[in-house]
């Protein structure tokens, strides 16, 4: 969160807590414009490391809006990042529609 609101250099003492309890070697703050990429893509991949089994990967995905590029070369279309609307919930409220490709 800190790295998205701009707060740079506590998410990289953040990131460094967690690498220490891991034996990694700590990231240096660089005021380089370009760091915070960087920083992004070491976080997505602690991340994804660390939570591989926990089974929120999609949402996760979704969330940094990475769906489409990590998930279309496997055979994931766009509409699929909308579940479908249960049957029930159609029948109940028939202004809500179901969702495109469903």
């Amino acid at each position: 969160a800190n790295l998205e609101l701009g707060n740079v250099q506590t998410a990289v003492t953040s990131l460094n807590k967690l690498r220490q309890r891991e034996h990694l070697a700590p990231i240096v703050y660089s005021t380089d414009p370009g760091f915070a990429d960087e920083l992004r893509t070491v976080l997505h991949a602690d991340h994804k490391r660390h939570m591989r089994l926990e089974g929120i990967r999609f949402a996760t995905l979704k969330r940094l809006n990475t769906l489409m590029p990590v998930l279309s070369p496997l055979g994931f279309e766009a509409y699929q990042q909308y579940l479908p609307v249960p049957q029930e919930i159609l029948d109940s409220y028939p202004n809500i529609h179901q969702n495109l490709g469903y």
